[in-house]
């Protein structure tokens, strides 16, 4: 065999040795794939673990709320440096923003650092920052890796002058999982002179002027009596228009009693805080912060707001 036909039958040899086109491109294909599925996958990962740092930071301020409330109530040094500016004489709403300012101070919202933690319920619940006018919106919105903070009572004022002597209406909720988050809709009422029957297991309240009259006819299938939560056990009766007659599943413990605030408890994360005031009014009688601009400068406000 001559040189120039040893030489072509390495060629011929090495070209059977290859990968054609097709293969290659269904390999290319293949590990497109397996990326795309990797990445789908450690970006899941990432927002769980996200998620993990938002329920870990609202169980913090929980934790050190309640040690602190116990260390103000009984005029204690002792107490976190969250509360350094608190004092026995401090009022629901000087506790929320402190907390606000404090705790934005060392965290942020894990999926977006540009916002604080926690930022103000009750300011988000005002009208002017929902729509823009007046109005009294009964649900909020909070976005991903938000914790809202807000006074809850049966009024706008006993809310947020609710005193740390006494039983303080600071509650928070967060959002994790899922892109945004609507609250429960707002349902504040007092029980009635005489509003528990003997059996203690019907309530008949009078419906708080936050809930708007075409939102009075629907019935939540669980109300909070007294800071305990109940099932309803049927539908409700209305008397009139402005009262409940609410049938509950159990008993009412005898030191729920006339004028214990009732709230329903709805599919969304948390209550809607009551709100209903305007910015001026707000900002000069319930809030530490000067204005808007204060509050936003503190990563206070939440994000509909920003």
């Amino acid at each position: 065999m001559s040189d120039l036909g040893i030489c072509s039958s390495m060629v011929k040899k090495s070209i059977q040795q290859g990968f054609s086109l097709i293969e290659l491109l269904v390999v290319v294909a293949i590990i497109g794939i397996l990326a795309t599925v990797g990445l789908v996958g450690f970006r899941a990962y990432i927002d769980v673990s996200k998620d993990a740092v938002t329920s870990e930071g609202f169980n913090f301020i929980q934790r050190q709320l309640n040690a602190d409330l116990i260390s103000l109530r009984n005029d204690l040094s002792a107490r976190s440096g969250l509360a350094d500016n608190l004092s026995i004489r401090s009022q629901c709403f000087n506790v929320r923003d402190e907390y606000i300012k404090k705790v934005n101070a060392e965290r942020t919202n894990p999926f977006n650092e540009t916002q604080g933690a926690v930022c103000d319920g009750n300011f988000l619940a005002t009208g002017p920052v929902d729509n823009g006018t007046a109005g009294r919106p009964t649900t909020v919105t909070l976005i991903r890796g938000q914790t809202m903070v807000y006074c809850s009572g049966t009024d706008l004022d006993s809310a947020m002058f609710a005193p740390v002597t006494g039983v303080i209406g600071l509650n928070y909720c967060t959002c994790t999982a899922l892109d945004s988050c609507e609250t429960s809709l707002r349902r504040m009422a007092t029980i009635t002179t005489s509003g528990i029957n003997a059996a203690r297991n019907i309530v008949t309240v009078d419906i708080s002027s936050e809930v708007p009259a075409s939102l009075r006819t629907s019935v939540p299938a669980n109300v909070q009596i007294g800071g305990v939560a109940y099932v309803v056990s049927g539908g409700f009766l209305y008397p009139n228009g402005n009262q409940w007659e609410i049938p509950i599943a159990g008993t009412l413990p005898m030191n729920v009693s006339d004028n214990d605030s009732v709230t329903e408890i709805g599919q969304g994360i948390c209550f809607t805080p009551i709100g209903a005031t305007d910015n001026s009014s707000y900002f000069g009688t319930y809030s530490n912060f000067n204005n808007l601009a204060d509050m936003q400068a503190s990563n206070g406000a939440c994000a509909t707001s920003n």
